[in-house]
């Protein structure tokens, strides 16, 4: 079996290098995840969920803060738009599309840890399939 490319390089993945991207791009997830969950916990002690509301009802008058809200809205919507074009059962584009709008990187940081995890996976079964001996590290 050829696994050479026009240039003499392998075209086969390098599996050793991709599980460590796969395990460090996975903890910075969780980390920055953490980090979130508990910044979200101190303000609703401190605030409540009432206060979240009054907050971005009361930056909308100032003009940087309607920017960086704007900003922020449009990639939470371009986002969920690529989650519904990924996912492939309708109630599950629904309900992660109005998560990804609503919740913001708390849904979107665990949503992209089980992708990445579940890609990683599905890719080390193809190249098991495929025959190619699975190299671990």
């Amino acid at each position: 079996m050829d696994v050479t490319g026009s240039r003499g390089h392998s075209t086969l993945p390098a599996l050793p290098m991709q599980s460590r991207w796969t395990w460090a791009a996975g903890l910075l997830l969780a980390a920055l995840w953490i980090a979130l969950v508990a910044v979200t916990v101190g303000a609703l002690a401190r605030a409540g969920p009432s206060g979240a509301i009054t907050t971005i009802l009361h930056d909308f008058g100032h003009p940087w803060r309607l920017q960086f809200f704007l900003d922020l809205e449009i990639h939470l919507v371009l986002i969920a738009c690529w989650v519904v074009w990924l996912e492939q059962r309708w109630p599950v584009k629904i309900l992660c599309a109005v998560a990804t709008i609503i919740l913001g990187a708390l849904f979107t940081l665990p949503y992209l840890l089980f992708r990445a995890t579940r890609a990683y996976r599905h890719r080390r079964r193809m190249v098991s399939v495929a025959g190619i001996p699975a190299v671990t590290a």
